[in-house]
């Protein structure tokens, strides 16, 4: 029998008639926020279709670098994806160790921060982000530079209370004016004197002077046979490296020697013209000059050999019988395997190489006409020179190529044809270098990120190709199938 509440007679009162006009969540005032929310959705999803379809929805491809193993997550994703918690921490979650990157790249560590110069960095994919259909890496955005660089006294720990001493800079948002500090003035290391002026400006002035002569005199044309009948030109001691960025190391054997040969003649005053010309013969082959680290005893060893090479020839009987014995400011101790044996040839010898000394170290056109002495300013009656240190490399934390900027004028950066004085430090200013590169013009602008100059790791203390290397072709390919 029915229970009495199932009843037909009851059937009326199971049902509440008034339920349309009772309040529920969906008739509430957040009905239409919800209506809104999303009908927006819909309208986003919609939008990020018809503009890029499902890639809006993936992951993009993997860099040209990274582009063999595409199909293969694992080789590089050890960590949990957290999808979850991406949804509000974004991309500073993870799935990529360091250790994943550097089994296989030769990483080092930020430039300052190998040196102690610089507090700890983040991880790997901080700055170098996959997925993102980049051509390259290491071609990281500004803001993985600027999120440090923006407030550099945080940044490096400064205290204004302990008095230590400030970074350099204390704020560096981009290359554009205002927001990158002006180029760093440096001093000039090197000691040789050299006068750019000189050598551009006035010496083609002479050089034009002379070949404008219908008939000059001996010494002029054997002066422009040494130094040339064209003009120096900037190339012609500036050369560039193989890798096209910096120039290679200025020496005198490569850029000095065929207009400033270390010559050295053979002193005297014959009447005989046979005698003069031999004498002229000698000074045509120039002495050796001393190398890096070597000391003016390499002059002096290949001045007597020559000299005692000369003076055992045949003609060199010309010379002794020509000039009164004398006896020599100095002996040798011992005689070289190459010294004559007879004591008038030994003696003329030491007498000459003490002569062309003299002219070679204290004359105003000998060593001293590039090159200071230092104090005490002889050892056994040769001159103690200060080292050269001509800079290779003036500014050390960033690079610049020439080979980029070869259709330029050197002296559009480099102000050489007023330079006058050896200290002059001829590098271009900012402001310069802000007429092409400036991140603020929106037309006519090159690249001007801080990789663009600066690079990121430090390349003194990556490791070598063969320290990394783990695979050989097959086993690489048979590993990504």
């Amino acid at each position: 029998m029915p229970s009495e509440f199932r009843s037909p007679r009851s059937l009326n009162q199971w049902f509440q008639l008034d339920y349309f006009q009772r309040r529920t969540f969906f008739r509430g005032w957040w009905r239409w926020p919800l209506v809104g929310a999303a009908a927006a959705s819909i309208l986003l999803l919609g939008i990020m279709w018809a503009l890029a379809g499902k890639r809006i929805f993936q992951a993009g491809p993997l860099s040209t670098p990274h582009a063999l193993f595409n199909d293969r997550c694992d080789l590089c994703h050890d960590q949990p994806f957290a999808s979850l918690t991406r949804l509000w921490r974004g991309d500073t979650v993870g799935s990529v160790s360091d250790e994943k990157c550097l089994s296989c790249h030769a990483g080092s560590p930020h430039a300052l921060q190998a040196s102690g110069d610089h507090p700890p960095m983040g991880r790997c994919v901080d700055c170098h982000r996959e997925h993102r259909s980049h051509a390259a890496l290491v071609r990281i955005e500004d803001r993985a530079c600027v999120a440090c660089h923006r407030d550099l006294e945080a940044v490096s720990g400064w205290n204004r209370s302990d008095h230590s001493t400030p970074p350099l800079e204390r704020s560096i948002l981009g290359f554009s004016p205002g927001q990158h500090p002006p180029f760093r003035v440096v001093e000039d290391p090197g000691t040789i004197k050299f006068n750019h002026h000189y050598h551009l400006v006035e010496m083609d002035s002479w050089r034009q002077a002379m070949l404008a002569r219908s008939n000059p005199d001996e010494g002029t044309r054997r002066r422009l046979d040494i130094i040339g009948k064209t003009a120096l030109q900037c190339a012609d001691c500036h050369q560039l490296e193989v890798d096209g960025r910096s120039m290679k190391p200025i020496s005198y054997h490569d850029h000095c020697q065929r207009c400033h040969p270390l010559s050295a003649s053979v002193q005297g005053n014959w009447d005989d013209l046979n005698l003069t010309q031999l004498a002229q013969r000698f000074a045509q082959t120039p002495l050796r000059h001393p190398r890096a680290g070597q000391t003016p005893e390499v002059v002096r060893a290949d001045l007597r050999e020559r000299l005692s090479e000369f003076i055992q020839r045949p003609e060199g009987k010309l010379f002794l019988d020509a000039e009164p014995p004398k006896d020599p400011e100095r002996r040798l101790l011992w005689p070289l395997p190459t010294a004559p044996r007879a004591e008038k040839e030994f003696a003329w010898v030491q007498l000459h190489l003490d002569e062309t000394e003299r002219t070679l170290y204290r004359s105003s056109g000998g060593c001293l006409l590039c090159h200071h002495e230092q104090e005490p300013k002889s050892v056994r009656g040769l001159p103690k020179l200060v080292a050269s240190h001509l800079p290779n490399l003036w500014w050390k934390r960033a690079r610049f190529s020439h080979n980029s900027h070869r259709l330029m004028l050197c002296t559009e950066c480099h102000d050489v044809l007023s330079s006058k004085q050896s200290r002059d430090v001829l590098l271009p200013t900012i402001e310069l270098c802000l007429k092409c590169h400036n991140q603020q013009l929106r037309q006519g602008s090159v690249r001007a990120d801080c990789v663009e100059c600066h690079p990121y790791h430090d390349p003194a203390s990556q490791r070598q190709a063969r320290e990394c290397g783990q695979w050989a072709v097959d086993q690489l390919l048979q590993g990504l199938r």
